[in-house]
């Protein structure tokens, strides 16, 4: 069978596409829908403003605004309430671990006074000021509600006396100043000298005086009358005011032994206190004032 052919009427093909005839029909009218003037550019045609959505959308906004301009002035009076009231009066403050610093002291530095509001205080600015002074090591500062603080402090522990430009300090472990020594709170300890050239042997200070400790020794740090630390490479100090002690920091531990066997025999036989200098570096002890051993 062949193709058959159907033909279409101009009222059928409206019928079917439109007026325009290529199919669609009659669509919605687009708002942006172009206007042609001859000879000019494409105009459009902008929708229609709706003054009662820009209203509504107004006013919601001034509402908005409103409530946290609201809220924020309440939470100022709220905050201006409880840093004014009295029931948050400071009543006490307990220190704890202060020993060079007095109570006073800590209470001066951190500007607290009986009856001062204790939500109108800045923890952060408390524990600033005591960080600085030389004593402090570390610290805590707590608000116990609703009229109390807890400071606790971990102090430096002096260990030796330095001199810094003719005035004598306090210093740690490591020979670092801490405060000067003044009358109220004197202590004694044994003076320290770092010799020019000797900073470098500042840090393993402790572990020397640790392990000088732990070998026994009948040589006692806390109650030697100085310490020095020499550029040559050793560890001086003075147990007794007729005996010199120098031990080399190469090989510590074999020139502690060694050491340790001369004083055992010098004691056994009753010849330490004849001694004025005993000296142990490398594989020899040498003792002034008797024949080297």
């Amino acid at each position: 069978m062949g193709m058959k052919e159907f033909s279409t009427s101009a009222k059928e093909k409206e019928m079917l596409f439109g007026q325009s005839g290529r199919g669609g029909g009659k669509g919605k009218t687009n708002r942006y829908q172009e206007e042609k003037k001859p000879g000019g550019p494409k105009l459009y045609k902008l929708p229609k403003l709706k003054f009662g959505a820009f209203f509504r959308w107004a006013g919601g906004l001034v509402l908005g605004l409103a409530f946290f301009f609201g809220f924020g002035l309440g939470l100022v009076h709220t905050y201006n309430f409880f840093i004014t009231n009295a029931y948050f009066g400071l009543k006490s403050i307990e220190i704890s671990g202060n020993n060079r610093l007095k109570s006073r002291e800590v209470i001066d530095i951190l500007e607290l006074d009986y009856g001062k509001n204790v939500l109108a205080v800045s923890i952060e600015a408390m524990e600033a000021a005591l960080a600085r002074n030389p004593w402090v090591e570390g610290l805590s500062v707590k608000r116990i509600l609703p009229d109390r603080f807890e400071v606790a402090v971990r102090e430096r522990q002096p260990r030796y006396w330095v001199n810094r430009n003719g005035i004598l300090y306090y210093a740690d472990a490591f020979g670092a100043p801490i405060m000067p020594v003044t009358a109220g709170g004197f202590s004694s300890f044994p003076a320290l000298e770092i010799e020019a050239g000797a900073e470098h042997l500042a840090p393993r200070l402790p572990e020397l005086v640790r392990s000088l400790a732990e070998a026994e020794l009948p040589l006692d740090i806390a109650s030697s009358a100085w310490l020095r630390l020499s550029a040559a490479g050793a560890l001086e100090l003075r147990p007794s005011s007729r005996l010199r002690v120098v031990i080399g920091l190469e090989g510590w531990e074999r020139n502690l032994q060694h050491l340790d066997r001369v004083l055992e025999d010098l004691s056994r036989r009753g010849e330490l206190r004849q001694a004025a200098e005993i000296r142990a570096d490398g594989n020899n002890v040498w003792v002034a004032g008797k024949a080297a051993i």
